[in-house]
């Protein structure tokens, strides 16, 4: 009986990382942005009930906030896939030696399960950030010199 407790609470340590924290930040996350709608709902009510010549837009836009430009965007992809890609290399490196040092083979599949997925997304926000430049290299210098035109 107590070998069948020790086996659950084995078990529960890997359920409660890999099911239940991704499940509850998500969970937080999107409750953080349903608060902040929220709150952006009740100062357009608020607005609009004191004084119907408010310009909505305009209040919407200073609510949000400075919109991010392209090129921001598209130098964050580069940089999260480049963190990705270095971190994959250095597990793959890392499972490499495990395996040369003949550690638990269960725990050089997971750790080399791990690097292909940290390579897979790294590659992945790369290529994104290649080909979004080419694609949207014409809007950016367009956003640019709208920049520069305020001014």
């Amino acid at each position: 009986m107590e070998k069948f407790f020790l086996e659950i609470a084995d078990a529960l340590v890997p359920i409660s990382i890999c099911v239940i924290c991704p499940v509850t930040i998500v969970w937080l996350a999107l409750r953080a942005k349903m608060y902040k709608d929220n709150q952006k709902k009740e100062i357009l009510l608020a607005a609009m009930s004191k004084n119907s010549e408010v310009d909505i837009e305009d209040l919407l836009r200073k609510l949000n906030g400075p919109q991010k430009m392209l090129k921001e965007k598209l130098l964050e992809k580069l940089h999260r896939g480049t963190t990705c890609t270095i971190l994959g290399v250095g597990v793959a490196i890392l499972d490499l030696l495990m395996w040369i040092n003949g550690q638990n083979q269960d725990e050089a599949i997971l750790v080399g399960v791990v690097a292909f997925a940290l390579l897979a997304v790294g590659v992945a926000f790369l290529l994104s950030y290649r080909v979004g430049k080419q694609m949207l290299e014409q809007e950016m210098q367009a956003e640019t010199a709208a920049l520069e035109n305020q001014a």
